[in-house]
């Protein structure tokens, strides 16, 4: 086979070693209890790292589809951008705002079956998911921030969600993209809480970042971070690097995507389905039974194909062959090396890995 003008090998490590237990230099476990409670910005407590001012007006709207309240101020430092061209008294971006997470909480759940997120009882003013628009100086651009979570379940949480309020200066498109970007994206780490939120980083960012995709595949998420897993495929799948969290994280969306387009729309979310609750097995693990159980695979099976896909990456894109588009995606990493090769004896390697050669051809 041909990429580029040269010739690839793949050697791939798929057996599930320490399925039942945690990977070298996997995510720790987070042990959440039964209140977390974290503080709203509305709160003006010390130490708040993203929050409304003392002297700003806070304001709320309902979204049209009536699941959602967005909150904003109107000036001061957080304020959004005043425009109201439709006269409704209510900014145009707040409006904006509120119809995308509108349509991306009815894509999750009428679509692809997701369950709602935990509700928040009255926080917020009322039952709705808050919203709110801050300022955040290029920092950042959003973030889930768990509340509490359930008596009956510590691990499944309800939340709320702090989205940069004008996305000036950042590099998106425009104000909509940012919004259906940070929407799609948080809000799954919404619904995600509503399983279970010690499943690790991964499995958080990865299926987020799926999610956006299938969400709106036009907002280009998966192709943007499909690098951060191409150019490091010798690390244990579940296992990213030390540090706050990577772009591997992120970039491991392309074997959840391998998941949805090999074995279906329903494999994610029948996967957060067996995550709740999972007690001592990690999610690999579960995806194993899942496989097994409901496919006629196994994780082996699965991976060792995934493997194989990442070969038709970049230049070397072929639908036939394996992904559906895999056009804008990086070519998969590739150590040069001269025929005949022989690896180095004994050659260790992670388990749930690949390692790729280049050979002129």
């Amino acid at each position: 086979m041909t990429w580029q003008g040269r010739a690839l090998a793949l050697l791939g490590a798929a057996w599930c070693a320490g399925c039942g237990g945690q990977g070298p230099g996997q995510a720790p476990r987070v042990e959440l209890g039964k209140n977390v409670q974290q503080l709203r910005p509305t709160a003006n407590a010390p130490g708040q790292l993203w929050h409304y001012d003392a002297e700003e007006l806070v304001e709320s709207a309902p979204s049209p589809d009536g699941g959602f309240r967005v909150h904003f101020t109107r000036a001061g430092r957080n304020a959004v951008p005043a425009g109201d061209q439709d006269d409704s008294g209510v900014p145009d971006f707040v409006e904006q705002v509120a119809r995308a997470y509108d349509d991306v909480e009815s894509f999750y759940a009428r679509s692809l079956g997701f369950r709602a997120p935990l509700g928040d009882g009255q926080l917020g003013g009322d039952g709705r998911f808050d919203v709110y628009l801050l300022d955040f100086g290029g920092s950042a651009d959003g973030t889930f921030q768990v509340d509490g979570c359930s008596p009956a379940n510590p691990n499944a949480c309800s939340g709320h969600i702090l989205q940069e309020n004008d996305f000036a200066g950042y590099a998106y498109a425009g104000a909509l993209q940012g919004s259906r970007v940070l929407g799609s994206h948080e809000y799954f780490h919404a619904v995600q809480n509503a399983y279970d939120r010690t499943q690790g980083v991964v499995l958080e960012e990865g299926t987020a970042v799926w999610g956006s995709t299938r969400f709106d595949p036009s907002l280009g998420e998966l192709e943007g971070f499909a690098a951060g897993y191409l150019s490091r495929t010798e690390r244990a799948l579940d296992s990213p690097p030390p540090g706050p969290v990577p772009d591997f994280a992120y970039g491991s969306a392309v074997f959840f995507e391998f998941l949805h387009e090999r074995y279906g729309d329903d494999v994610v979310r029948r996967l957060w389905e067996r995550c709740e609750r999972a007690g001592q097995k990690t999610w690999l693990a579960r995806l194993d039974e899942l496989l097994q159980q409901q496919y006629q695979s196994s994780f082996a099976e699965a991976f060792t194909e995934f493997s194989r896909w990442n070969l038709y990456t970049g230049s070397a894109a072929d639908s036939a062959q394996a992904w559906a588009d895999a056009r804008w995606f990086p070519s998969v990493a590739a150590t040069p090396v001269d025929a005949p090769y022989r690896a180095p004896s004994p050659l260790f390697m992670f388990y749930a890995s690949a390692r790729y050669y280049r050979v002129p051809s």
